[in-house]
Order: structure tokens, then C-alpha cells, then sequence
């Protein structure tokens, strides 16, 4: 049985445009109070369960709004490597859904590392690009001295311990981490950002306009490749976040910005 909101959108065809499934398997911790080593549901695995796993996705599959690329039904695994024996479980995935009548599966999983391991050896079709790593690149003291430039920043930051980066340093940052990969990797833009609420300490924020999305949209889409499946192909971006409230990262309609960023990506993508 799909979860109660899941039932909803299947029973009653609405919100009527695409969407698709990400996996969140990972454990459950009080992260959002400032206490990521305090776990309140540990994710676990059961072999015996793959095929119920994929029945479960089945009917969401099946519906016409989910989004495909050919007759292919797209899902992404938060973290795919930490499945126990991911080719055996994945390839499973590919031949139940061929015997359901998809033509198999396009599988994208989040690429947490720097360096990711080759789509190959983890049985997926692409990585999706995460800020993490590219952040990941800017030194402590790089994070630093920017907020001791003036007495007032100074005084932000022994208040807040909190680190401010630059829209347009993120998308360079961002623009890089792709260049230095030698793997496929749908790109990423990141609409605006602010864990400070979720981290305290060693977070990051960043404000950016729809002038500032914009550009980092294009030259996500700049850098999109060409995900295939056995009868179609598509090229694909990743926007952080529709409405990701709880660290600021919208585009859907505000009383900030109004429809200035839905706009923005019109502009970008038609």
C-alpha cells in the first residue's frame, strides 16, 4: 500500500504534471535540531523484499504522469552505494520492469563524492550533481576571512559561526566539479540557500535573485548530457529545490519573489 499522500495523487490525477521517485535511504537523524549523530530511524535492507520494493514503485510507474524517458520510468536512489549488493538488487528493478511492460528503467542516484565511482559499477544510468562536494573545495580559511573584512561582518560571524558564499562563486564552484568529472552527472542549480537553522555551526547560506537562478541555469543546461534508454533520450538538469522551505532553496511562487524565478526558468528552458 503507497503512503496516504502517494494514494492521492494517483487516486486523483492532480497536481496534473510529471514527476518521479527519489529514494531517501538514509537514516533518519535530529540534524534539523543541530544533532546529525542522533538517529530516530536507522534505514535498513532485506533481500528477501526487492521485488515488493519494485511492486511497490509499480503503480506509480504506471501512471501516465510519471516521467519516462522513452517507455523507461526514471527513479533516483539518495544513495545508492549503500545498498547491500546494488547490481544484483538494480538488476532485478531492470527485469521486473520490462516484464511489467516499461522497457526498463533509467535509475540516477546522488552523487555525494567528489570523485564518484563509474555509473557502471554501481549499476546506474547517471549521477545527479550535490553542492556538498563542490563546497566541500573551499577551504576553512577561504570560508573565513571574507567575514572578518569589516567590524560588522566580523560581528556576524562570531554570532552566528555561520558562512556566506556567493551566488555566482557557487555556479563557478558548481561549473568545475562537472568539468573534473570523468563520469555522466546530470547538473545542478541551486535556486538560494541557508542551513544555518539545520547546522548552527559550519553552515552555509547564499541569497540569490532570479537574474542569479537564471544564469545558473543556463550554464547548468550548458553542461546537460543526453541520459538514454533503450528506445528514447532526454537531456536533464536538477534544480534544488520546487519548495525546499526548510533551507530556503524555492522557485515556486513567494512573497519574496513572486513568480520571478518560475520566470527565469521559462526564459531558460521555453
Amino acid at each position: 500500500m503507497l503512503p496516504d499522500v502517494v494514494d492521492a495523487i494517483l487516486n486523483d490525477g492532480e497536481p496534473d504534471f510529471p514527476f518521479f521517485f527519489c529514494w531517501a535511504n538514509h537514516d533518519w537523524t535530529l540534524a534539523w535540531q543541530g544533532k546529525p549523530e542522533v538517529t530516530t530511524w536507522k534505514q535498513e535492507y532485506d533481500e528477501s523484499r526487492v521485488d515488493d520494493h519494485f511492486f511497490w514503485l509499480l503503480e506509480a510507474f504506471n501512471d501516465g504522469r510519471y516521467f519516462k524517458i522513452g517507455e523507461s520510468p526514471v527513479v533516483a536512489i539518495y544513495d545508492p552505494e549503500a545498498i547491500p549488493a546494488i547490481l544484483t538488487v538494480l538488476g532485478r528493478w531492470r527485469e521486473l520492469a520490462c516484464q511489467s511492460g516499461h522497457s526498463g528503467l533509467v535509475i540516477l542516484g546522488i552523487a555525494h563524492s567528489a570523485s564518484p565511482r563509474p555509473t557502471s559499477e554501481v549499476g546506474i544510468d547517471a549521477w545527479v550533481q550535490a553542492a556538498g562536494p563542490a563546497l566541500n573545495t573551499i577551504s576553512t580559511w577561504h570560508r573565513i576571512l571574507p567575514e572578518l573584512m569589516t567590524p560588522g561582518r566580523m560581528w556576524r560571524f562570531l554570532r552566528y559561526r555561520d558562512y556566506h558564499i556567493g551566488s555566482h562563486r557557487l555556479s563557478s564552484l558548481l561549473k568545475k566539479s562537472r568539468a573534473d568529472l570523468s563520469t555522466l552527472q546530470v547538473p545542478l542549480a541551486i535556486s538560494s540557500w541557508n542551513n544555518v537553522g539545520r547546522r548552527h555551526r559550519r553552515a552555509w547560506y547564499f541569497v540569490s535573485d532570479s537574474d542569479e537562478f537564471e544564469s545558473s541555469l543556463r550554464d547548468a543546461c550548458a553542461d546537460a548530457p543526453t541520459i538514454h534508454s533503450s528506445d528514447g533520450a532526454r537531456r536533464l538538469v536538477a534544480i534544488n529545490a520546487w519548495n525546499e522551505w526548510g533551507e530556503s532553496m524555492t522557485v515556486e511562487p513567494s512573497h519574496e519573489h513572486g513568480d520571478a524565478m518560475l520566470s527565469a526558468m521559462h526564459r531558460v528552458l521555453g
